[in-house]
């Protein structure tokens, strides 16, 4: 299944997955010429995977997640500007799984 497919089904379905939740009117997940993205709530959250090796031989491990945070303007942005935006906890449940579906779809792309 191509990742367009996977981030077709998550957008059509955030209303379906957190219906208390009232952040997933404001959040999207993009994919633009290969690019993957999200915005939340006026944010623009840009994913980075930084290689883990290991320090005895040089191998890599793993990778780990880090994410670029920005206004719409381009301006950047702190993360605890990102979580401020959840006013109650459907919205952080919301957040935290939006967020981890984020980082897996990043890693399967």
């Amino acid at each position: 299944m191509p990742l367009s497919s996977g981030v077709d089904y998550y957008n059509v379905r955030l209303p379906e997955l957190h219906p208390r939740a009232q952040l997933w009117r404001r959040s999207s997940y993009r994919l633009h010429r290969g690019v993957l993205t999200v915005q939340v709530a006026g944010f623009i959250l840009t994913p980075y995977l930084v290689p883990v090796v290991q320090a005895a031989t040089g191998a890599l491990f793993g990778q780990r997640a880090k994410l670029f945070i920005r206004t719409e303007d381009g301006h950047p942005a702190p993360l605890e500007s990102l979580y401020v935006q959840a006013w109650d906890a459907d919205d952080a449940v919301f957040l935290d799984r939006f967020l981890r579906t984020f980082h897996a779809l990043n890693h399967l792309h």
